[in-house]
């Protein structure tokens, strides 16, 4: 009798082996693919997916070693799709300060090993003078200072007069502009007609020049360049009311909430480019998205040069995974925010989700407490509301800048504009919302001052107005994925 179920076992072993090999079979075509668009290998939803669809109706002892098994033919599966050394190249960034740069991230991506140096300008010599790196790229103050260090450059670098890639191939160094390539294609992308038009460019660097270059070859009617002491200045920007596009190439924006110009000056505005990419939106992005002007922030141009540059580099024209790799890059710095009435779940859910994504958690009541030493209801009621919200507002510039984090706000924090102006640079907000009877008024002095009912009907609209997703708290688990996936499939807005 055990010999017959032996034989039974035996020949199922033989179809699941044969099954197996089918299966490794077209994951690695998976992984070929993967590698070709510069995806993931990793796809948690999916491999969640795969599970509970195998596990769904099964009594619990099997769905526990199904689970185990799954997860044995999942990890033998992604450990096949990823390659052993896919650095081909070695690359670097170079510039006066590189430290917070996204180009090491972006070029791994593409396969190369990359470093990010900060250099003196004095040291620019020695080290052109002995490097062992393929792709050599330049930023800020560099770009149009390195060509004495070049064997050779591009006409298009030569006529704008900025270099922000160099390619050592043999010992010779070329010097190449692909800034205008990544310019060129987000403009391409957001459809944007440049053609007899009016443009204005902040800025007279490097990238001003080469944002100069392509609108001029593009047929724009005429560039004119902002700078501090220019004819056209930030003192009388506002006569170029006839300006239809206009793009900043300066920093202003990076480390605060400015801009270099009040949108509000150019009324025939049709499009706005910051080169910008951290934060993701800046002050002049918020306020383009407030007038409904449509816009590029600096990110997509940044991944488009790298690529390029990367194309340069390898001979192969490596365009078509711009958007996957963009995408990864936003994943890598876009906050999730959490709004909403005092016990919402904001703190519990933040929680469940900084640990799903294996991400940075912040509470700004936490944050409060722990650096003015007392908690928030301590504050309010001792010293009052309107001096809790000045701290409050202090804390949210602070915290504003941070990347890769969940952020569980108080309920009234989005209620300052400056306060969810600032949580938007780098945030998708997440309205959550609850059973007005289950919300706690326990240690929340404004709640027991207005009531659950009045406060609920004053932030309601707010809350609504200036969310990405609104989503109702009845389930803490289900509510945290639900959340995961809608800021994921938002990651390219």
């Amino acid at each position: 009798m055990i010999d017959k179920l032996r034989e039974q076992i035996d020949k199922l072993d033989d179809k699941i082996v044969d099954s197996f090999i089918e299966r490794l079979k077209l994951t690695d075509e998976i992984g070929k693919i993967k590698a070709e668009i510069g995806a993931d290998v990793c796809c948690p939803d999916r491999e969640a997916e795969i599970i509970d669809r195998l596990t769904k109706a099964m009594p619990t002892a099997e769905k526990r070693d199904i689970k185990k098994l799954y997860r044995t033919i999942l990890s033998i599966s992604k450990s096949r799709q990823r390659t052993t050394s896919t650095a081909k190249f070695k690359g670097c960034l170079i510039g006066e300060n590189v430290s917070k740069s996204l180009s090491k991230k972006i070029h791994g991506y593409l396969g190369t090993d990359y470093d990010l140096i900060s250099l003196k300008q004095e040291d620019l010599k020695e080290f052109f003078g002995k490097n062992n790196y393929d792709i050599v790229n330049v930023t800020m103050p560099y770009k149009r200072q390195i060509f004495c260090f070049l064997d050779g450059a591009s006409k298009e670098a030569k006529k704008i007069g900025s270099v922000n890639t160099v390619i050592i191939k043999n010992g010779k160094k070329w010097g190449y502009n692909t800034d205008i390539d990544g310019l060129r294609y987000v403009f391409k992308s957001k459809k944007v007609e440049v053609s007899g038009k009016n443009i204005v460019v902040s800025g007279t660097g490097g990238t001003a020049q080469t944002a100069k270059y392509l609108m001029q070859s593009l047929g724009a009617k005429k560039v004119t360049l902002l700078s501090r002491q220019g004819e056209w200045n930030y003192e009388n920007y506002h006569l170029l009311s006839d300006t239809e596009v206009f793009i900043n190439a300066t920093p202003k924006g990076s480390f605060d909430y400015t801009s270099p110009v009040d949108l509000e000056n150019f009324p025939r505005l049709q499009f706005c480019m910051d080169v910008i990419y951290s934060p993701l939106k800046t002050k002049l992005i918020l306020q383009a998205e407030k007038l409904k002007i449509q816009h590029a922030q600096g990110l997509e141009m940044l991944v488009a040069q790298a690529v390029y540059a990367q194309s340069i580099l390898t001979g192969k024209d490596l365009s078509r995974k711009i958007p996957s790799i963009y995408k990864r890059t936003v994943k890598g710095l876009k906050n999730i925010v959490l709004i909403g009435m005092p016990s919402a779940g904001k703190t519990y859910i933040g929680k469940k989700i900084a640990t799903s994504l294996n991400v940075n958690f912040i509470d700004t009541d936490e944050e409060i407490t722990r650096r003015y030493g007392s908690a928030p209801e301590f504050i309010i009621t001792k010293y009052g509301e309107k001096y809790f919200r000045q701290i409050e507002n202090e804390v949210v510039n602070d915290i504003a800048f941070s990347t890769s984090s969940v952020i569980a706000t108080g309920g009234g924090t989005v209620i300052n504009e400056e306060n969810l102006n600032l949580l938007k640079m780098n945030g998708f907000i997440v309205y959550l919302e609850r059973d007005l009877d289950k919300l706690s008024v326990e240690d929340r002095p404004i709640s027991q001052v207005y009531g659950t009912k009045a406060l609920y009907k004053m932030r309601n609209q707010t809350y609504i107005d200036c969310c990405d997703m609104k989503i109702f708290n009845d389930d803490a688990n289900l509510t945290a994925s639900k959340i995961v996936k809608e800021y994921e499939k938002n990651l390219s807005n």
